[in-house]
């Protein structure tokens, strides 16, 4: 994906059932076109860039990036899991990219997580 407004991305994704994230994974050219400043709406409505850039979003992070394969670079992030239990949809906004070139790239977005009616209470075990 490649975003040519101000370098700024935004991605929404909703789910047919609830879902609990645990890390989101992005993977984007090894270039100053890699997202930097990312904002995480969870079970927001997110119309347009203007709502993005104000709204307060339920996680707000600057994106570590590490080396991943010939020419990318991958930045892993945590969620605040509490925040992420019962997650419908999520709106990803990319605020602004690594260099401040005119445009932003993201190769690969990976959502990690357990949908809820997979996720059996009664099979934990107490440890110790």
């Amino acid at each position: 994906i490649n975003a040519e407004y101000m370098g700024q991305l935004l991605i929404s994704i909703s789910f047919k059932q609830s879902v609990k994230l645990h890390t989101l994974e992005f993977i984007a050219p090894a270039d100053g076109r890699r997202p930097n400043v990312v904002k995480i709406f969870c079970n927001q409505r997110v119309l347009d860039f203007g709502d993005a850039e104000s709204a307060p979003a339920t996680q707000e992070a600057v994106l570590d990036w590490t080396p991943h394969d010939a020419g990318r670079m991958k930045a892993v992030l945590p969620t605040k899991f509490v925040k992420f239990q019962d997650v419908q949809g999520i709106t990803v906004f990319i605020q602004d990219n690594a260099e401040g070139a005119d445009t932003s790239a993201l190769a690969a977005l990976s959502l990690h997580g357990v949908v809820l009616s997979d996720f059996n209470m009664g099979k934990l075990k107490k440890v110790g």
